[in-house]
């Protein structure tokens, strides 16, 4: 599974649709395997979305996001989850942990929800779980 976290200096970027980096992190049975970052400054949200896809994206964690930016995400096969705030490292720790829900997470005025749900996913937030 590859995770998606848009960058601005050690916290999660406020607006994916403006950001300029994205940290990508791979996982393998619930532990961090690999990262690396993407750019995507000057991209229009089509061309961001299919930088996450060409990347294998699996989910986005992201501030705010643009009702079209998250539909071309979402139809694109990319779960995401806005809304989010914080300093990156912590927030990739909740995810692993499935406390990405908690209230200390939300971004100022945003109520939106975890929508990446389905099966196989390993439940509202975090890596599934698999077992080899």
């Amino acid at each position: 599974m590859k995770v998606a976290v848009p960058v601005f200096r050690s916290r999660i970027s406020p607006v994916f649709d403006v950001a300029h980096l994205c940290l990508l992190v791979e996982y393998h049975n619930g532990e961090e395997t690999g990262r690396h970052e993407a750019l995507l400054t000057g991209r229009l949200p089509r061309e961001r979305i299919a930088v996450l896809s060409r990347e294998g994206v699996d989910v986005l964690i992201c501030g705010a996001i643009t009702a079209m930016t998250q539909y071309l995400a979402e139809t694109a096969g990319i779960r995401v989850r806005a809304g989010v705030a914080g300093e990156v490292e912590t927030i990739l720790h909740a995810f692993r942990e499935k406390n990405l829900d908690r209230p200390c997470f939300r971004m100022p005025g945003c109520r939106r929800r975890w929508r990446g749900r389905g099966p196989g996913f390993g439940g509202r937030d975090g890596p599934p779980s698999q077992k080899s």
